[in-house]
């Protein structure tokens, strides 16, 4: 996975399970993965150390990747949307296609 992937990955993540990370750990990692701030900047923001804001994207991270590891909510997305553009693919029928547009607005709204 390239830097770019990986950022779109945790990003994901983030959505999905932010709220279950400490409002601090929640708020370095939206600085880091959706700001694009600089360890330096979020440090000087939050009044840390550079090794502080360190460890918190790590544990940060390790976490998402523990629930992702267990509830599956990510990859479960992922499967979902490939059928709906699968099935948005195939439909040649006007009502069909817009029942499937509103199916994935609330599957996206949904998690």
């Amino acid at each position: 996975m390239n830097k770019l992937e990986e950022r779109a990955y945790y990003n994901n993540l983030l959505d999905i399970y932010g709220e279950l990370l400490s409002s601090k750990q929640r708020s370095i990692l939206r600085d880091d993965l959706c700001m694009d701030l600089s360890i330096s900047e979020i440090a000087d923001n939050n009044r840390i150390s550079r090794a502080a804001v360190n460890d918190a994207i790590q544990k940060g991270k390790a976490k998402l990747d523990a629930y992702e590891s267990k509830l599956h909510l990510n990859e479960k997305q992922s499967e979902c949307l490939d059928i709906i553009a699968d099935l948005e693919e195939k439909c040649t029928n006007a009502e069909e296609l817009r029942l499937l547009k509103r199916l994935e607005e609330l599957h996206k709204n949904a998690i």
